[in-house]
């Protein structure tokens, strides 16, 4: 952006471009420099923005909760052993599910193109009967949130990338080198 300064905040520079990308279907990549125990070396996918604030899913922190403890009252098959996903430190007692987009589906949110939030009980339990790849479906335990103006704050003072989210990046196959791969596409695309 020509003719707005880049603005130093105490964690390093960042535009106000940056802030203007904020929208659900976005990556938000942790700076180097945030500490925030919860958030240090995530990547969080926006589901959520709004003027009422921000809402998503760190996607690249497994946890060791199977699925089965989650959904105690569900039939999961092959399903059962694999582990949830730590979704951030709001609500952590609440699950959500992200599956892959397929054409006619229902009770579902698209996020990103090829990405939709489980929105219903019926669709998650479609889903947990149905799908077994690893790559189609992720439970996520909480999620990360933000109030009205405290993202903003945040990516204006350093603490977000703001970078496209990408479907198999969401479903990625080896989540715990996501955010080193994403941070320094991300400070490239700074410099």
């Amino acid at each position: 952006m020509t003719g707005v300064p880049s603005v130093q905040g105490p964690l390093g520079r960042t535009s106000p471009g940056e802030v203007k990308t904020l929208a659900p279907g976005k990556f938000l990549v942790a700076s180097r420099a945030l500490r925030d125990p919860n958030f240090a070396e995530t990547v969080v996918l926006l589901t959520d923005y709004d003027q009422d604030g921000a809402a998503g899913l760190v996607v690249n922190v497994r946890t060791d909760v199977g699925l089965a403890r989650v959904f105690e009252d569900l039939s999961l098959g092959a399903n059962a052993a694999r582990t949830a996903f730590a979704g951030g430190p709001v609500a952590r007692t609440s699950a959500l599910v992200l599956i892959r987009s397929r054409p006619g589906v229902t009770g579902v949110r698209s996020v990103v193109p090829g990405v939709d939030l489980v929105a219903t009980r019926e669709r998650l339990e479609q889903t947990m009967s149905a799908e077994t790849e690893p790559d189609r479906f992720r439970v996520y335990l909480g999620r990360a949130g933000w109030g009205p103006g405290q993202l903003e704050r945040e990516t204006l003072g350093g603490a977000w990338h703001v970078v496209p989210a990408e479907t198999d990046l969401v479903f990625d196959p080896q989540p715990d080198t996501l955010w080193r791969r994403l941070i320094r596409r991300a400070e490239l695309l700074q410099a």
